[in-house]
């Protein structure tokens, strides 16, 4: 089943990211860098360092007998599991690639500079607080496609679960900046402590979706929104893959307060009621990436909001519609996967 959606969300997601966005930089990764007498002492991934001080993720322990490649591959399959899994990024605006194999060009690409320089701070991270005789400082720097560059410095003192973490935050970066323009590197840094973690609880974006579905796209400002609409006893629910260009990282369902069929024979872009209801956890929704889209309904725009970010075994929440600019969803009926 999830082999032929991969494969035709990659086609879709080719079409809904902008042309002009494609593997744009600069973005890069940070680490949380400690000195003693001018040496460094320790290097840490800011996304594990803010995990496990800031959101008490659980980070997995380094372990001596583990590789990077080992905690990379542990990441990867987590992912996945989520949209990360179903769509690709674009790669020199002309092909989509998967995350793991954005992963291993990043891989190839990297290029250690000298010993005797520094990287140039981004000042993408926003990051809150860091320890005394600490700072903050530019471990990665995703300049373009062909010249991804590290601090030798940095990565040489690094744990091998930091080198897998900096590695998984450069080509989930390089998602953000692909779908969204964002220069945030705040989302990123939360999905790869995750990732690294032993709080991974999250629900596989495919599970309960049935063998054929009505899959509906949209792009506002760039920022593709897709789900997928089906039936669940004559009712109309909705399962997101994206929302406003943020890769779903666990299963997100909505219930339109309508009929599946009165859905499916609806007037282009319009839904005969604005009710939804989110399945969403409200202590892991992203709060910083809260997005909104809408749905045209008898000439006024109503709109609801969620997050990409939530959790298995989470609550229902409702959110109420109100105006906002409209999107214009195009859907294409009795969508099927293969099992």
């Amino acid at each position: 089943m999830k082999t032929y959606l991969v494969l035709f969300l990659l086609s879709v997601s080719s079409a809904v990211v902008a042309g002009d966005k494609g593997g744009m930089g600069s973005g890069g990764g940070d680490a949380v860098v400690c000195y003693d007498n001018n040496t460094i002492k320790s290097s840490t991934l800011l996304d594990l360092y803010e995990g496990q001080n800031i959101f008490s993720d659980n980070v997995i322990t380094d372990q001596s007998d583990k590789t990077y490649n080992d905690y990379l591959e542990l990441a990867l399959k987590r992912l996945e599991n989520t949209a990360y899994g179903l769509y690709g990024v674009s790669k020199n605006k002309l092909q989509v690639i998967s995350l793991r194999e954005a992963v291993k060009h990043i891989e190839t690409k990297k290029r250690l500079i000298s010993k005797s320089v520094v990287l140039s701070p981004i000042n993408d991270s926003f990051e809150v607080f860091v320890p005394k005789n600490c700072v903050v400082a530019q471990a990665a720097a995703f300049v373009d496609e062909e010249t991804i560059l590290f601090d030798s410095n940095i990565w040489e003192s690094m744990s091998e679960l930091d080198k897998a973490g900096l590695i998984l935050h450069e080509a989930l970066y390089w998602y953000e900046r692909d779908y969204t323009s964002k220069f945030d590197s705040r989302r990123p840094r939360r999905i790869v402590s995750l990732a690294l973690s032993d709080k991974w609880e999250f629900e596989n974006v495919l599970e309960g979706l049935p063998s054929t579905y009505t899959l509906c796209s949209a792009s506002w400002e760039n920022e593709p929104t897709v789900f997928a609409v089906y039936e669940k006893e004559n009712v109309a629910y909705l399962s997101f893959f994206l929302i406003a260009g943020n890769h779903v990282i666990s299963k997100k369902t909505a219930m339109l307060d309508t009929e599946y069929s009165a859905f499916l024979n609806r007037k282009e872009n319009d839904f005969s009621n604005n009710t939804f209801m989110f399945y969403t956890n409200s202590k892991y929704e992203d709060q910083d990436q809260l997005q909104v889209f809408s749905f045209p309904t008898y000439g006024k725009d109503h709109v609801v909001t969620g997050s990409s970010l939530s959790m298995k075994n989470s609550h229902k929440t409702s959110y109420p519609a109100k105006d906002i600019a409209s999107q214009e969803f195009r859907c294409q009926k009795n969508t099927k996967l293969s099992k």
